[in-house]
Formats: C-alpha cells, structure tokens, sequence
C-alpha cells in the first residue's frame, strides 16, 4: 500500500518503453509511487507489452502520452532524439506553453 497519495504524485511519462524506462518504472513502483500517474510510450509493441505488464500504461503515441503529464522523462537512445523530440513539438498556431498557468500572449 502507497502512502503517497495520487493526486499529490504529479503525472510522469516515459518517451521509451525499453530497458532504461521498465528499470526506472518497476523502481518508482516498488517505492509505491502510483501506477496511474505513469504512462510510458513505444513504437514496438514487445516494449509495450512489457511496460504493460508492469501496470503501467503503455502507448505509442509521444504526442497523447505528454498531453497532460507534469514530468516526461526522455529514455530512447541518442540516435533517434531528434527524431523522438520533433514529435513532441507542436504544429504550427498551436498553443506553444500547455501550463495552465502560463502567461499568454
């Protein structure tokens, strides 16, 4: 049982569901960290199943997983960075800042 509660555990997600992101998860989870609150994102549905497995919820959608999420922790390989963080940036006219705090302009 957590003593942490859920809606004090801000929303992580993982941009990679490979070995570095399912180490980095089952620790957040042994130390009750709360499964809800974490998402992780794959291309490959073995990385997913596997994040999947560990109840945590897996996807492959970059854009969808860091929507709403407070923390997002970039575990891929440096090779494919560029590739990865261009698909996290938004399109041309749409909001630049996502916090609901942010000045606009």
């Amino acid at each position: 049982m957590s003593d942490r509660s859920d809606h004090l555990s801000p929303r992580i997600a993982f941009i990679g569901g490979g070995n570095m992101a399912q180490s980095l998860l089952s620790g957040l989870l042994a130390s009750g960290y709360p499964a809800a609150r974490l998402c992780a994102t794959d291309p490959a549905e073995a990385q997913r199943a596997a994040v999947a497995a560990l109840g945590v919820a897996a996807l492959s959608d970059n854009a969808l997983a860091v929507r709403d999420a407070e923390v997002v922790v970039l575990a891929v390989k440096p090779q494919v960075m560029r590739a990865v963080t261009t698909t996290l940036l938004p399109g041309p006219g749409a909001d630049q800042d996502r916090r609901p705090d942010a000045e606009r302009h």
